[in-house]
């Protein structure tokens, strides 16, 4: 590129609004962004608006742009974190691992190697990773705190700051969602705490469908702060219906109490659309739902979609996280079924989470 190469792409990228145009800059970015640290940080920052179906695209980019700069920690840092989110666990090692040995390492490439390492299973190389922090005159005496409960299977426990009531939740890591969850468990905090503030009015007495149940953050506190009458969980990894059921008993909620569904309820996790199970579709036709909560990563629309004659006759509360790219689709849906709604939390990323209204 000319030599005043580094000022255009700055101009370009600033004036970006869309996940594909930053992509398509990216991908034929030649700058030094080593010498240029005010490109970078414009890079860096707009990554935060990056919606998850675009993580894919996004990490591929930054690995480029990680040789072409050989591996800049800051860099590294973030394409460590978009290849471990997405699964290409080899992918993000290579880089990380580079970057430290040439460069040292930060907290935060500290923070995204330590997940990435536990979440791949890979816990041998988290040795190599504490010494290499060590030197950089890092603290990592937090980390080898989780890392030690995560190998016991450590049990945490979570007070609620106004009730008192003592929740507990299992320690896992068979997922980025799941170690986030465990994080926040391990330092005695809920997940999404200002979700589960408005959930806990909207599912007193009420049946509750939980599409996306995770680890069951949300299951027990429904049940046991929102006094909810019953829920139905959803989710299409067996290990988080595992979890979730570990969970319920840890709280002593009752079995019967909390339904759980190993099934498919929105897109494969390839993100390609798919059938509705057929099983589920049956399922939650048997109980009457006051409140429906979804969190399945995109897969909301056809979920809506395939359910819409549900809603049209039962016409429950709708709470729901939705891609940025849905919004459109998702929004027309509620509109035609004379839906009023609130937006509750908009991300720089596009999603948003809305309560819809009969």
């Amino acid at each position: 590129m000319p030599e005043n190469s580094s000022q255009l792409m700055t101009t370009l990228i600033h004036g970006l609004e869309s996940t594909a145009d930053l992509i398509a800059a990216l991908s034929i970015c030649d700058c030094s962004l080593q010498k240029d640290v005010g490109l970078k940080s414009l890079i860096l920052s707009k990554l935060s608006s990056v919606s998850f179906s675009d993580y894919n695209k996004i990490a591929s980019a930054l690995s480029r742009l990680c040789r072409l700069n050989n591996y800049d920690s800051e860099l590294t840092s973030s394409a460590v974190y978009f290849n471990w989110v997405i699964g290409d666990y080899k992918e993000a090692s290579l880089l990380g691992i580079k970057s430290v040995v040439r460069h040292g390492i930060n907290s935060f490439l500290l923070r995204n190697m330590v997940f990435l390492y536990l979440v791949s299973g890979e816990h041998d190389k988290l040795k190599w990773l504490f010494d290499q922090a060590t030197l950089s005159n890092l603290e990592v005496s937090y980390w080898r705190g989780f890392l030690e409960s995560i190998q016991q299977g450590a049990v945490a426990s979570v007070r609620h700051p106004e009730s008192n009531i003592e929740f507990r939740f299992a320690l896992s890591c068979f997922s980025t969602q799941s170690m986030e969850a465990a994080l926040h468990h391990w330092q005695g905090k809920f997940c999404e705490e200002n979700e589960l503030a408005i959930l806990s009015r909207l599912c007193s007495y009420q049946n509750v469908l939980e599409i996306g149940c995770l680890v069951g953050n949300h299951t027990v506190y429904m049940m046991r702060e929102g006094n909810a009458r019953s829920i139905t969980c959803v989710d299409i990894d067996r290990r988080s219906c595992t979890m979730t059921r570990l969970n319920t008993r840890l709280n002593l909620i009752p079995e019967e109490d909390v339904r759980i569904i190993n099934a498919k309820a929105g897109r494969n996790s390839d993100n390609q659309k798919s059938q509705l199970d057929t099983f589920f579709l049956q399922a939650i036709e048997s109980i009457e739902y006051g409140l429906i909560k979804i969190d399945i990563d995109g897969g909301e629309l056809e979920f809506f979609h395939a359910s819409l004659e549900y809603l049209k006759r039962k016409r429950p509360v709708v709470f729901a996280e939705v891609n940025g790219s849905n919004l459109p689709g998702v929004h027309n849906i509620f509109e035609s079924m004379l839906y009023t709604h609130k937006v509750v939390d908009l991300r720089q990323s596009g999603e948003a989470n809305i309560l819809f209204l009969p």
